[in-house]
């Protein structure tokens, strides 16, 4: 299968898959300002009036290649996992997990604001979060899923806890504060359920959702057969992109 581009709603990425953060790629590092200009960039475009019908909010392009050999899924998942990605689907991230991590943590946020667990979630919505696996940073997908509320007595673990804990508190006091600033500028409701709400249902709209959705550029590489050629050529592509050889323009699309 070639290299291909599309692009996917975060909605339609909201399907349980899974993704692996290979080793060469460094921790989650994003600091309240960014999360914070993402937040903003969110909310105003839910709030933008005269929205053409399927308008979207693009986020920069991810770059992924699918893992579909079932060796290679159990290496980086492991064997009481394989089944369930096989099933769910699993992508290596070449380049994007800054945001993908991102849209997770401000996702979760508002999952747990809503007080709707995985059950709840799939009765109401059919979603599913999707999975963030780290090579070097194991202790992180458990963390993200399962500990974000308990991160202050946790970030001695782990530098990437103590960026993912201050960017998972920081949504709280940015919808209190330019959030609700920015309710109130375009004319909607200001309280805190106004702007929470405003922002899950933008993040958890499908691309075919009319009043608009996120959506993120999908460049999927090809898998190769062999895991260690894989490897090989996702660290090339890799070094590509951070060196600025790799380009995608609108003519790829």
């Amino acid at each position: 299968m070639a290299n291909k581009i599309d692009q996917y709603a975060i909605g339609d990425l909201l399907d349980g898959r899974y993704f692996f953060i290979p080793a060469y790629q460094r921790g989650y590092r994003w600091c309240t300002k960014q999360v914070g200009d993402l937040l903003r960039d969110l909310l105003c475009f839910a709030n933008k009036e005269g929205k053409e019908d399927y308008e979207f909010y693009c986020l920069q392009p991810v770059i992924t290649r699918p893992i579909t050999d079932r060796d290679t899924i159990i290496r980086y998942f492991g064997e009481d996992k394989a089944d369930e990605v096989l099933k769910k689907g699993a992508w290596e991230v070449i380049d994007g997990q800054q945001r993908l991590t991102s849209i997770f943590i401000i996702y979760k946020f508002l999952l747990y604001d809503k007080n709707y667990s995985a059950e709840k979630l799939w009765e109401r919505e059919k979603r599913a979060e999707f999975h963030l696996y780290y090579e070097t940073r194991p202790g992180s997908t458990r963390f993200l899923e399962e500990n974000l509320n308990d991160w202050k007595n946790q970030i001695d673990k782990n530098i990437d806890f103590f960026h993912m804990g201050h960017a998972y508190e920081f949504i709280s006091e940015w919808i209190n504060s330019e959030g609700t600033e920015i309710n109130e500028r375009f004319g909607y409701g200001s309280s805190y359920d106004d702007v929470r709400d405003s922002l899950y249902s933008l993040i958890n709209a499908k691309k075919d959702n009319r009043r608009g959705s996120v959506q993120v550029l999908w460049y999927e590489l090809e898998e190769t057969a062999k895991d260690d050629k894989q490897r090989t050529s996702s660290i090339k592509e890799f070094q590509k992109i951070n060196t600025g050889i790799i380009k995608l323009t609108t003519a790829e699309l």
